[in-house]
């Protein structure tokens, strides 16, 4: 057999790499679509908009293909047979067939309590077992219980006429309670699987763009991306910028550290745990970081090295005679040294005394003490002014 030209083989074999490459491209551009499609829905489901959830998460189906937790995203009765035909993992949509059969009444043979009776005019009703609400690692305890007694035990308490233990309120199924109570299932269902790895990088895109915008979900949407991939140095910097936002330095610092643990050439990073140290007032470990970042990229930094300038310069102002004494005295009761006496016009209180006074207040039935002034009155006891002492206004000091 006569085989083919070299030139030939190798023609066919191009052809099929890139045929191969562009039907990959192609199935990643439908999946990234179908992933967004589907944030989109969570966000929906969380904020209440249950049928632009349910377009969206229609939307990500037809992009992604017949992905299960999609499926289950969606909720319909057939969607969670369908999911867990699928192969999806856990018992959640077992624990959502509870809910969504106590709501809706159409209960299948094997959830019905006290057996299926077709065609007897009785109502559906589900008593959801205890091992179901109970979490495990597929849900917390407290994402199962909410489900199974604040919103599907309630709802249907509400729906069941009084003769089959119910309050046969159906407006109540439509009150801004009930509302209230699927709005919050819905976030929390939606919050549960915001955090999941394929999602991550959608998440991250929304924290960049939110910090550039000045609004404070980047803080939400950070703790999302760590929370499917904790070493990632750009979540966690957008959170030590939250932080270093809100005011709180020494969180903001910590968590600046850890994204250089992972980064170590990460300028952002070291950029603000400059601004934390400075506003800490620790300008020694302000100015090296400040000047690593400057070593790393000294052109796209200027602007944020001149912030930590000033910042510093200000520091520097604010450091005078008075305010080294303060310091001073705070970091020397820091390290245990005695306070200062607050009256030192008298003499010295003697050691004896002193010991005699902590035997007595150290006892087991310590009782106020009862000083008689040496020119008669009436006795002092702890807790009030004594006699001709002015009482010293405690509560304007804080």
């Amino acid at each position: 057999m006569r085989q083919l030209p070299w030139g030939f083989r190798l023609g066919c074999l191009i052809v099929v790499m890139m045929s191969l490459f562009a039907a990959t491209s192609a199935w990643a551009a439908n999946g990234s679509a179908g992933w967004t499609a589907y944030a989109e829905g969570l966000d929906a489901l969380a904020e209440g908009r249950w049928p632009a959830a349910v377009a969206s998460f229609t939307r990500a189906l037809e992009s992604a293909g017949d992905d299960a937790t999609i499926v289950l995203a969606r909720g319909a009765l057939k969607d969670l047979e369908r999911a867990r035909r699928l192969g999806l993992r856990g018992r959640e949509a077992e624990l959502w067939t509870y809910v969504a059969e106590a709501m809706s009444g159409s209960v299948s043979p094997e959830h019905a309590l006290g057996g299926y009776r077709p065609n007897s005019g009785r109502p559906g009703i589900v008593s959801i077992p205890g091992h179901i609400a109970q979490g495990r690692d597929d849900y917390s305890t407290e994402y199962g219980s909410f489900l199974a007694y604040q919103l599907a035990n309630e709802y249907q308490k509400q729906r069941l006429p009084r003769d089959f233990g119910g309050l046969e309120n159906p407006e109540a199924t439509r009150s801004p309670q009930m509302r209230q109570t699927m709005q919050r299932a819905g976030r929390m269902f939606a919050e549960k699987w915001l955090k999941r790895p394929e999602l991550a990088s959608i998440n991250l895109a929304r924290a960049k763009e939110s910090i550039r915008g000045g609004q404070g979900s980047s803080f939400v949407q950070a703790q999302r991306v760590l929370a499917a991939q904790p070493s990632d140095p750009e979540a966690r910097y957008l959170v030590a910028r939250s932080w270093l936002d809100a005011g709180r330095l020494a969180k903001a610092r910590t968590e600046f550290t850890i994204a250089l643990t992972t980064r170590t050439t990460y300028v952002a990073a070291y950029l603000g745990r400059a601004m934390a140290a400075v506003r800490l007032g620790d300008a020694k470990r302000a100015r090296a970081d400040r000047d690593t970042a400057g070593r790393l990229d000294s052109a796209s930094t200027a602007n944020a090295r001149g912030a930590i300038e000033a910042e510093l310069a200000r520091l520097r102002r604010s450091n005078g005679p008075a305010d080294r004494l303060s310091r001073q005295s705070s970091q020397g009761h820091g390290r245990g040294a005695a306070p200062l006496r607050r009256d030192l016009s008298g003499p010295p209180p003697r050691p004896g005394r002193r010991r005699a006074r902590q035997s007595e207040e150290s006892g087991p039935t310590r009782r106020p003490r009862e000083i008689r002034h040496r020119r008669g009155g009436e006795p002092w006891r702890e807790g009030r002014a004594a006699p001709g002492v002015r009482a010293l206004p405690l509560a304007g000091i804080a």
